[in-house]
């Protein structure tokens, strides 16, 4: 068992972080070379495990990879219904217009004269392939034609057409979905994953594993993991894909394949030839494609994002526009890591109304939307008068006229674990800071009595912690983030 790293092994570890952190966070359409060795990576994944060799297409986000998804399956049920070849070409006709118009009736006031020209004429073209050439085979290369017609257009679709559409994904969509997406994620985790892990286990010490772990897996995910995070939660929410469908986040892999890339290419561990040639292929499909969806005879390979923008801390970010933004128009908007709505994340802080503040309700945007227009222009607009305050300890009750009828009271306090100011509305009643302070707690924190020789309880946002027999608690919380 190998129970410490040589000096030259050790040497490698950042080298291979570095790289890793680049491969997560790589943008930019792919080049026509990178296509075609994507296409061969997802190739050979589907043949290393067993399935017949699948159509693979290239998309240029999520958005996009949707929409080519309902126009193969609506195909796909037409191949499988027995048409002849006339009743075909009308059917596919037919979905062209029909998913196009639809796209078209949200985005066409978007999309300028020119790209329009040029989009149907592509679809013309299509469609005299069509009825030129129309068997099985052939209709299967000319969904993904149909496929890539739009999806350069379909900028900034929104989330109306992305459900409207899902809901006529047919049944055979979901089945193969389900079957291949999973299947094959679970066989890699099993033989590659887990079986290499027990190499490790087995030949490594755990000390050893430990510090590599440190110096190279958790660097690389620290660095990537919130992305991917962030993109699978807005398709799965704000999009509204249902959750069985199952996208491989090849890109975003990186931390642990690399993580078993350095044991192998440091010759730390012997692989079988067969399960060595197998993990080199994952390598290629990690650095070479984005994510992957799965659905049977069919694979979309997202291309990496446009461009990602991030702040200091390595969170998203960005306060003038996207933080990260794929070709097709799926975006995703952050302030420091926080998701805001568009309109906060795009327009200049001088044109973002203090009433956005006012009716936000979400604690965290609140905070942003101080942090990007500024605490003085609020308190300058809502006329703010400091009833009291307590400068030592950062809290300041005022009070702001929210209309010309109405006047609210809030407690700012500093977050000390970020330096950011937070106003959080309180009750009129209350008089002075620690009024408010009480007013914030939750009924049952509120009725146990304030001693200052308390338990210590805990403020994160709206929520409070605190020991469950206490009998007593401290004034203030002890930690306040």
């Amino acid at each position: 068992m190998i129970t410490e790293l040589t000096k030259e092994q050790r040497a490698k570890l950042p080298e291979y972080a570095q790289r890793g952190i680049e491969l997560g966070l790589k943008t930019g359409p792919y080049t026509a070379e990178e296509q075609k060795i994507a296409k061969q990576a997802v190739e050979h994944l589907y043949a290393d495990y067993g399935r017949e060799k699948p159509i693979v297409l290239i998309a240029p986000g999520p958005r996009s990879a949707i929409i080519m998804r309902d126009y193969a399956t609506k195909v796909l049920k037409i191949m499988q219904a027995g048409y002849d070849d006339n009743e075909i070409e009308r059917e596919i006709d037919g979905i062209s217009r029909e998913i196009s118009g639809k796209i078209y009736r949200k985005i066409a006031w978007e999309i300028s004269e020119e790209i329009s020209r040029e989009i149907d004429n592509e679809i013309d073209g299509i469609r005299r392939e069509i009825r030129n050439e129309i068997d099985n085979e052939i209709a299967w290369e000319i969904i993904s034609e149909i496929s890539g017609v739009s999806d350069e257009l379909r900028r900034e679709i929104s989330r109306e057409i992305d459900n409207e559409i899902s809901e006529e994904i047919s049944e055979i969509d979901r089945e193969l979905r389900r079957e291949i997406g999973c299947e094959i994620d679970g066989e890699i985790s099993r033989e590659l994953r887990w079986e290499i892990g027990r190499e490790l286990r087995s030949e490594i010490s755990r000390e050893v594993r430990l510090e590599i772990d440190r110096e190279l897996r958790w660097e690389i995910d620290r660095e990537v993991r919130d992305i991917r995070l962030e993109i699978d939660r807005e398709i799965f929410g704000d999009i509204g894909v249902k959750r069985k469908t199952h996208p491989l986040y090849a890109q975003y892999w990186v931390y642990w394949v690399y993580y078993q890339k350095y044991f192998i290419d440091q010759n730390l561990i012997n692989l079988d030839a067969n399960l060595k040639k197998r993990f080199e292929r994952l390598v290629t499909l990690v650095e070479t494609c984005g994510c992957i969806d799965l659905m049977g005879c069919l694979a979309i390979v997202w291309e990496r994002p446009e461009y990602i923008r991030r702040n200091a801390n390595g969170l998203l970010h960005c306060d003038s526009g996207p933080a990260l933004k794929f070709r097709d128009g799926f975006a995703l908007y952050r302030l420091n890591g926080v998701k805001v709505p568009k309109d906060i994340a795009c327009l200049h802080h001088s044109k973002i109304p203090v009433s956005r503040w006012v009716e936000e309700t979400n604690v965290e945007v609140k905070r942003e939307i101080i942090r990007k227009i500024g605490i003085e222009r609020i308190y300058n607009e809502l006329g703010a008068t400091v009833l009291d305050a307590e400068p030592e300890n950062g809290y300041e009750l005022i009070e702001m006229q929210l209309t010309p009828e109405t006047k609210g009271r809030y407690l700012k306090m500093v977050n000390p674990s970020i330096k950011t100011i937070h106003i959080e509305g309180v009750g009129n009643e209350c008089r002075t800071v620690q009024d408010a302070i009480d007013y914030r707690k939750p009924v049952k924190l509120r009725n146990i009595p304030v001693s200052d020789t308390g338990a210590d309880w805990h403020q994160q946002g709206d929520v409070c912690i605190w020991p469950r027999n206490a009998k007593t608690v401290k004034p203030r919380p002890a930690v306040l983030t």
